[in-house]
């Protein structure tokens, strides 16, 4: 048989064995996801999370149900609707795949729901190519991608950052990172007349796509990218004596901020047309505020299953530690941890002297595990607080501050050293009885590293409180709009600024954009612009007092008030009394009694009663533009 021949029958013989692979794998995932989130109990048209953060994803994705995109909402902040373009995302990728899971089902709990479930085995497909690419075996690669898959950081996300919980392109440009690091030929060839760029192979046009699907899934991911491009191909210049790698990771970061730079585009369109909005502001001290601590990366997760190390992480908490916040999430678990400290080792072995530490493997297996061993440093010495993002955000720029989210890179880092400690160990069982040792060793380790990885606690949303939350919101809001007129419009109070504002007593950052979630014809006055007009408007309306306010909420189109007394210390009951003595009208009010809505369409019509349409239209022109000093007066900023 010729070398053709062979090579052609052993391609044959391996396709049927990596699509079982990534089948069976994606298939493991499903099975878990199901159990560990005890999925039977959900009901995918209810949110799985219903508070703070969670509330903004929702409306995003209704915004773009109704608006086309999510970039422009006319049924938010009226009486003029909300323009994002100060708050965008920079995540086309993640919003492009929630527009095309809508035209299955418009809903925007359903759409949210199954993009999260997603996530998952997206991550574990990506992973297992990933690993198999660096030459890892099956086993290893299948037992590492399920537990990067089910990190604690992946649950925790879920409830308020969904688009950091999807980090499924994570490992792709990892792997590009480490070509750029391992391959001294990466993006360019030999010739004779010496080394040219060469972007025609499957690899470079990989790389270039990769970079550009990492530049549409959000500034944080994309930023890290680029710092450990560097560091690659810093490190890999200096180690062959040549430009072309340092050069090969310009162009990969050139692409990245290329395509990061069109993401923005509409963004900047925008402030170019109507001024930057001064209102956003990022602080030099919230990098070491959300910095990332070796501590929570090696402690537990919270709520851990074994009681002693829930204590632990408990005792962690309440010995007043500081700096404690988002950078919890960074636990990488049991085994994650035991690739960290295996990274860690390396790191700082060649200064133990007369120590000769195993090899992981043949000669491109160590130079992977070197690999993974210098981008872990960096990681780590880029974002421990005080460390270089602190330096960053002093010097150079502020709106990179949660360093910790580096850690899902670092995750990929540590379990991928675990799984070539894995394949050392594969690689020496030969008889048929080590060989089902083995396997049974790595089913144990999925086993182990999921219950150790996702308490119940922290992964299973409670599905019966989302549920009658999510029910008597949606109850009350179909009430309202059954008895408006459409297209009414309905002022909310208290005046919440939007977006990113801390909450009021005990409303919630937004709150109150939970009616908008169940209604299709009603406009509401949440979500003004902070620094733009809408929000002075907004500003100077609410401080007048209720006898001046409701003539000027009728004049400018509104027919309803909508209360959340959990905005106010008395539970709203002094304003509620002037608007029932001003109105003559019992509110109506939600089941649990936290919301009021009270009906402005009869006092509407008595006070247009007094005027012409000319005088009308002109009192309308008059509340829709209040007087500048007030404005002024009321412009600060909580």
């Amino acid at each position: 048989m010729s070398a053709v021949a062979a090579s052609e029958a052993g391609r044959s013989r391996s396709l049927p064995r990596a699509l079982f692979a990534y089948l069976g794998d994606s298939a493991a995932c499903v099975l878990l996801l199901v159990w560990v989130m005890r999925l039977w109990h959900a009901d995918l048209a209810v949110p799985f999370h219903t508070r703070g953060d969670a509330h903004l994803f929702q409306i995003w994705i209704k915004g773009m149900i109704d608006n086309g995109w999510y970039l422009h909402n006319a049924y938010l902040g009226a009486p003029a609707g909300v323009d994002l373009h100060d708050f965008n995302q920079f995540d086309t990728l993640h919003f492009a795949i929630l527009k095309c899971l809508s035209y299955i089902r418009a809903d925007q709990a359903f759409v949210l729901n199954v993009y999260l479930l997603l996530t998952f085995p997206l991550t574990v497909l990506s992973s297992l190519f990933v690993l198999r690419r660096l030459k890892v075996g099956v086993g290893p690669a299948v037992v590492v991608s399920l537990l990067y898959a089910f990190l604690p950081y992946h649950f925790q996300r879920s409830g308020g950052h969904p688009f950091l919980a999807a980090y499924f392109h994570i490992p792709l440009i990892i792997l590009v990172i480490l070509w750029n690091y391992l391959d001294q030929e990466f993006l360019f060839r030999h010739t004779p007349n010496g080394y040219r760029l060469n972007l025609l192979n499957a690899r470079a046009q990989g790389t270039l796509a990769i970079g550009a699907l990492v530049a549409c899934a959000g500034v944080y991911y994309a930023f890290f990218a680029c710092y450990l491009l560097v560091v690659a191909g810093g490190a890999a210049s200096l180690r062959w004596r040549r430009w072309q790698p340092l050069a090969a990771a310009a162009l990969t970061i050139a692409v990245i901020c290329g395509v990061g730079l069109l993401n923005a585009a509409p963004s900047l369109l925008y402030q170019w047309q109507h001024g930057a909005n001064h209102t956003f502001h990022r602080d030099a001290a919230e990098a070491e505020v959300y910095g990332l601590k070796l501590a929570q990366l090696l402690l537990p997760v919270d709520d851990h299953r074994l009681p002693v190390l829930a204590h632990l992480k408990w005792r962690y908490f309440t010995q007043g530690t500081p700096l404690n916040n988002e950078n919890c999430y960074a636990a990488l678990g049991l085994i994650g941890a035991a690739g960290f400290l295996i990274l860690l080792a390396r790191l700082f072995g060649p200064l133990l002297r007369d120590h000769h530490w195993p090899r992981l493997g043949d000669d491109r297996q160590e130079a992977l595990a070197n690999g993974l061993t210098l981008l872990n440093g960096a990681a780590f010495f880029l974002a421990t607080i005080g460390g270089l993002g602190s330096l960053i955000a002093l010097l150079l720029s502020p709106w990179i501050r949660g360093y910790n989210r580096i850690s899902i890179y670092m995750a990929f880092f540590a379990l991928a050293a675990f799984a070539l400690v894995l394949d050392v160990l594969g690689r020496k069982c030969r008889s048929p009885r080590s060989r089902w040792l083995y396997a049974s060793l790595l089913v144990g380790l999925v086993v182990l590293g999921i219950l150790d990885q996702a308490p119940p606690r922290q992964v299973v949303p409670n599905y019966a409180q989302a549920r009658a939350d999510y029910g008597q919101d949606r109850e009350f809001a179909q009430k309202l709009e059954a008895a408006l007129p459409e297209d009414a419009a309905v002022f909310q109070l208290p005046f919440m600024p939007f977006p990113e504002m801390p909450p009021i007593e005990g409303m919630l950052t937004y709150d109150p954009g939970r009616p908008y979630l169940h209604t299709h014809r009603l406009h509401w006055s949440y979500g003004t612009m902070r620094g733009r007009p809408g929000d002075d408007w907004a500003r100077a309306l609410v401080a007048r007092p209720p006898e001046e306010m409701l003539p000027l909420l009728a004049h400018a189109g509104f027919q309803g008030i909508y209360l959340d007394r959990a905005g106010y210390k008395d539970q709203g009951a002094q304003l509620e009394k002037q608007l029932r003595s001003r109105l003559q009208a019992a509110p109506l009010v939600s089941a649990g009694g936290r919301f009021a809505f009270y009906d402005l369409t009869g006092f509407v019509a008595s006070l247009r009663r007094r005027y012409t349409p000319e005088q009308w239209e002109a009192q309308r022109q008059t509340a829709l533009s209040l007087p500048p000093a007030l404005q002024v007066a009321t412009h600060s900023h909580p």
